[in-house]
């Protein structure tokens, strides 16, 4: 029986796959074989699975190449492995999945530190934003010239990336162009994807305009996220309407035609109750509205296992990974999931799911506190990296988004401001 409600809605979706629009066919069949190419896109857009088809392009036009997929961030591993095999199953057929499969390490790039250089023919790098320009060149000097017949050297390399999800404060790629090693420049080189096909406009709405903040409801020194966010660009190929344009002074993305509902907004006077009405919340959506568990993940700043000990108590299967006291992040699946998923903000990167709970938003006021590293930047940097986290978290969210936290907290207030001016209940005071 299918079920009744939102959890019929996802189950209708999944029966039909992923949508790819004509903009993500055409960049999977766009010729790459003339040297290193960036492929950049806001959350959502599809970059992985670009990767992963011309991966795939890559090993079929190359019998015998070795490849590799890397990354930062050891929860892509299952993701990335995933998206490989369906884009092996789709060009090369069942019975070549597996000899295929073999000749590519999917590994993040902290175990690659003992291979030799020119190890591989390809290397494509997911989530590249991540990097610093150190861990670039490392990659890049695995891979293994060619040399045409006018004596020009090229190597097949490839990234992916959004600055907008930088949360870890490296420096974007466009000023790196002195630390990158000689000729890695991507000027002409550059693919941007441009519609996402993950979130809904209303969801999107909500991130673009509590980063951005054209309000001012912070109440801080802007960090200059437009920059980031490449919210000029984006406004050029008519995917943004600017503030100016609208009636509210308001961000609205224009990058996906998918209507929702606008994420819901929740304050709790502790951390405790914060999660026992997650838990509440979820398990009632599981009941009364038919959701299965593996569509719901919870993304927390930091313990995301507080979260799935409310979940087990309320009689949900839930498990946690990273974090203290979490599973590794490596074990973080992707498919044939029969529990409710929590993770860190770290650890979501490149997922997906059709609700998303991003809870304990009051960590991201105080990351000095918890995040290594970040007493060592000003309060600038600091500022975008609170702001990437919270894009990151706030873009998961296929269907509905809860964004839930500690009152006071200043991301739940913003969030809340921009929530209530969407709807069109009020204009918010500075």
């Amino acid at each position: 029986l299918v079920p009744m409600g939102l959890g019929g809605e996802i189950a209708g979706g999944k029966d039909t796959g992923p949508l790819f629009t004509q903009e993500q066919v055409s960049l999977f069949e766009r010729r790459f074989d003339d040297g290193h190419h960036l492929v950049r896109g806001v959350a959502g857009s599809g970059k992985t699975y670009v990767l992963a088809h011309w991966a795939a392009r890559y090993l079929l036009e190359n019998p015998r190449a070795r490849v590799l997929v890397s990354f930062y961030n050891r929860s892509l591993a299952p993701l990335v492995d995933k998206l490989l095999l369906e884009a092996l199953h789709v060009r090369a057929g069942p019975e070549q999945v597996r000899p295929l499969r073999a000749q590519v390490t999917v590994k993040h790039v902290g175990a690659l530190r003992r291979l030799e250089r020119h190890t591989f023919d390809a290397v494509f790098v997911d989530e590249a934003q991540d990097m610093d320009a150190r861990g670039l060149a490392s990659l890049h000097a695995l891979v293994r010239p060619r040399v045409d017949a006018e004596g020009r050297e090229s190597r097949c390399f490839q990234l992916f990336m959004d600055d907008s999800q930088n949360v870890y404060g490296q420096v974007p790629i466009d000023h790196l162009k002195e630390q990158l090693p000689e000729g890695l420049s991507f000027r002409g080189r550059t693919r941007v994807l441009k519609e996402t096909f993950r979130a809904t406009r209303d969801i999107l709405d909500v991130a673009f305009n509590v980063v951005l903040d054209p309000l001012r409801q912070h109440r801080v020194t802007d960090p200059g996220m437009r920059e980031y966010m490449k919210a000029g660009e984006l406004a050029r190929e008519r995917l943004l309407w600017l503030p100016e344009e609208t009636l509210e002074g308001l961000y609205r993305v224009q990058s996906t035609e998918r209507g929702g509902v606008l994420p819901q907004v929740k304050d709790f006077a502790s951390s405790a109750s914060e999660a026992r009405w997650v838990a509440k919340e979820i398990a009632r959506l599981v009941r009364e509205e038919g959701v299965h568990p593996g569509d719901i993940l919870v993304v927390a700043p930091v313990m995301p296992a507080s979260f799935t000990d409310a979940l087990q108590k309320a009689g949900v299967p839930a498990e946690a990974y990273g974090g203290k006291g979490g599973r590794d992040v490596a074990d973080f699946r992707v498919s044939g999931v029969d529990h409710v998923r929590a993770t860190t903000v770290f650890s979501c990167k490149g997922h997906e799911c059709p609700v998303v709970f991003f809870a304990g938003l009051e960590a991201l006021d105080s990351i000095e506190a918890w995040m290594a590293g970040a007493r060592q930047r000003n309060d600038r940097e600091n500022e975008r990296i609170r702001r990437a986290m919270f894009y990151v978290g706030a873009t998961r969210a296929m269907k509905r988004q809860y964004l839930t936290g500690v009152r006071g907290g200043r991301f739940l207030r913003v969030a809340a401001s921009y929530v209530e001016t969407l709807s069109g209940h009020r204009p918010p005071a500075p």
